[in-house]
């Protein structure tokens, strides 16, 4: 009902716009709505960066399919996550697992409350505005620097999530039950990063850092192997001159597959002897193969950034690299292949071509 309420809205905004800003989201909600839902259509209107984005791939149509163009809108869309200061999702991390909340929950407060400004002031204790009576019975030392206070990043969100994991029910009923008043805003925020957690974002070397890999085959080439035509449904990366100056006496076995999304994982040996790691999620589904070995648990639950495996040459392989595919579930529940580039490098590089 609260996705329908929010396409519904989307849908009325979008009836009332006119130029090109109208025209682009027009076309990009076409194919972002069936991808990653209704809050991601919202959310082009919401924030002022990605409807600058929409514009903006509105002057690249020329350049590239309108399938990349619907992709790096999505991808910078999920780019709002990694807006998120290092500090600020660390403490949030680590707060979710000493507390078993969402981490999309407690950004959600960060956002409306902060917009994650720790030197916010507002009511109560901190930049999470807790109240005096809350601090007081359930503060946490988040740092474990041996003190509890307000004007600390982690301190604040420990002690949140310390809240929170109080209150039954899951992460929407919390929210109705903690006594913020713009709990619709945390509530739609909080939608909004359920569904961009989701999406692929950044490879599995860099993940954010573009400068880490080399692309060495791209997708859809035509490649002869074996005597026979074959169309390659994936990227091939291996680490970059940057990596190696990064890693002195490394090699590119070191090198390690990261997840670029959060979900399930599968550990599996494909009819050539490639290993490979899958992670599948309700939208995405990413595999990495050729690893040399494993480090993650076939089955696991993985969170973006997640170690997979070793970089490696395992199956039909000439070198050390790792094969990413991406697929996309479509309205029927099908997987879909999709060009896994304008989501590998979501900042530049659509072209493929990483200097």
């Amino acid at each position: 009902m609260e996705e329908n309420q929010l396409l519904n809205k989307s849908k009325n905004l979008a009836s009332k716009a006119d130029g090109l800003a109208g025209d682009a989201l027009a076309m990009a909600s076409n194919k972002v709505a069936p991808v990653a839902g209704p809050i991601l259509v919202q959310l082009l209107w919401k924030n002022k960066i990605t409807i600058t984005l929409v514009i903006l791939s509105m002057i690249l149509l020329m350049c590239f399919s309108f399938e990349s163009l619907s992709l790096q809108a999505l991808a910078g869309s999920r780019g709002l996550i990694e807006q998120i200061s290092a500090t600020h999702k660390e403490c949030i991390q680590k707060a979710k697992e000493k507390h078993n909340i969402e981490f999309e929950l407690l950004a959600s407060y960060g956002k409306v409350i902060s917009d994650f400004d720790e030197k916010y002031i507002g009511t109560g204790k901190g930049f999470l505005e807790i109240t005096d009576a809350d601090w007081e019975k359930s503060s946490t030392d988040g740092d474990e620097d041996g003190e509890i206070e307000a004007t600390s990043i982690c301190d604040n969100y420990f002690t949140l999530a310390n809240i929170l994991s109080q209150i039954q029910g899951d992460s929407e009923k919390k929210i109705d039950a903690y006594p913020y008043q713009k709990k619709a805003e945390v509530k739609e925020w909080y939608l909004i990063y359920k569904g961009l957690i989701m999406i692929p974002y950044g490879n599995p070397v860099g993940l954010i850092r573009s400068d880490l890999v080399t692309v060495s085959s791209g997708y859809n080439v035509v490649r002869i192997i074996n005597g026979k035509e074959n169309v390659h449904r994936g990227i091939d990366l291996v680490p970059s001159g940057k990596w190696y100056e990064e890693n002195p006496g490394k090699t590119s076995k070191d090198s390690i597959v990261n997840s670029i999304i959060s979900g399930d994982l599968s550990n599996t040996v494909d009819d050539a002897g490639a290993l490979c790691s899958t992670v599948t999620n309700e939208l995405f589904k990413v595999i990495n193969c050729h690893c040399d070995s494993f480090i993650a648990t076939d089955g696991a639950k993985v969170v973006y950034g997640s170690p997979l495996c070793f970089m490696g040459t395992t199956g039909n392989s000439t070198g050390v690299h790792v094969h990413v595919e991406i697929s996309q579930k479509d309205e029927n529940g099908k997987w879909q292949r999709i060009d896994p580039t304008p989501l590998v490098f979501p900042v530049n590089n659509y072209a493929g071509q990483n200097q």
